[in-house]
């Protein structure tokens, strides 16, 4: 659960289906629309080589400028890359070996879907087999601004 302060809440739901990993989030709040727009998409799959992509299903909303104040409809989705995968990684002196590396793109279309335009804004995850996400590094056109690593895990 996340507490962003103003008392915990879900940044997500999460199941799994085979080999794909399923999220079910407000990719309003992500994409920072106007309002809430949930919906799953596959952030992970498993079963698949490096260098394979896929990308979510659509989702429709709307997006105000904050500079002019007008407000248009959005189309939004997300890409996913494969980039490595059964690598170890590092993260705080712990390797984690059979690590997939994900990038994850955000895409979106003012002209319902016509055109689609990436965002200068991406990340890459990290997972582990058998712990989960061990590291996530957020990127903008100047490099990386924001990193969290997997500080300890417990594996039941």
């Amino acid at each position: 659960m996340e507490n962003d302060g103003s008392g915990t809440d879900s940044s997500g739901y999460f199941r799994k289906s085979g080999g794909d990993y399923y999220q079910y989030a407000d990719l309003g709040f992500i994409f920072g629309l106007d309002a809430a727009v949930w919906g799953e998409y596959i952030f992970l799959k498993d079963n698949v080589a490096s260098g394979t992509s896929w990308t979510s299903n659509n989702f429709a909303g709307t997006y105000t400028d904050s500079t002019t104040h007008q407000t248009y409809p959005v189309v939004i989705r997300i890409k996913e890359t494969i980039q490595q995968k059964d690598v170890s990684v590092t993260v705080r002196g712990v390797t984690y070996p059979n690590t997939i590396v994900i990038k994850e793109e955000y895409e979106y279309s003012f002209d319902n879907g016509a055109n689609w335009q990436t965002s200068d804004v991406y990340s890459v995850y990290d997972y582990s087999r058998g712990i989960g996400l061990v590291k996530w590094e957020a990127f903008d056109a100047t490099g990386s601004i924001l990193v969290e690593e997997l500080t300890r895990h417990q594996v039941f």
